[in-house]
């Protein structure tokens, strides 16, 4: 099960936002924001105040989804396996609120011991439960939850999140 409250901590997290931001984009004004966000931080893109410019994260989110999706940043490069890779972009947005999230919002329905549920436009099943400090996010009804997280909303907006990242495009032969 992945801690997805811990994927903005590490410190190859930090490298490579560090790098997409020296490397630049086209927005400047996210850049800017973004560089010296990083600097007041102890190396950890956790401590950077995402939340203060839902813009400017979704900018960063976007680029960064799409340098991964591209392979123009690697798994190897960074010392992660690339579906932590892809976290990050979900974190940053999740982190962020507001108008740096993606995707649908999906109408979550009580379920359980105080859990929740949810389906996506695309059907899949999504399951939201646990107590005050963890919150377990279950895709397509496993027998085991996925994700974990520390609160209920998080795990809402992670689950959608998850569900927003593009789909790999099918190879035809």
């Amino acid at each position: 099960m992945d801690d997805m409250d811990a994927v903005l901590k590490a410190w190859t997290v930090f490298s490579l936002i560090e790098k997409v931001a020296n490397e630049g984009f086209r927005d400047k004004a996210a850049q800017a924001w973004l560089l010296e966000a990083l600097a007041g931080t102890d190396h950890d893109a956790g401590e950077v105040e995402w939340a203060k410019q839902p813009r400017h994260s979704r900018i960063v989110a976007d680029h960064l989804q799409g340098l991964i999706q591209d392979g123009k940043v690697s798994s190897q490069e960074f010392g992660r396996e690339l579906a932590a890779l892809v976290y990050v972009p979900i974190m940053i947005r999740v982190t962020a609120g507001g108008e740096a999230l993606a995707g649908e919002r999906f109408n979550w329905e009580p379920y359980g011991q105080g859990g929740f549920v949810a389906v996506s436009s695309d059907g899949t099943d999504w399951e939201v439960s646990g107590s005050n400090s963890w919150w377990e996010i279950t895709v397509a009804r496993w027998d085991h939850a996925d994700y974990r997280t520390s609160s209920a909303e998080r795990a809402k907006r992670i689950a959608e999140q998850l569900e927003a990242v593009p789909k790999p495009k099918s190879q035809s032969s």
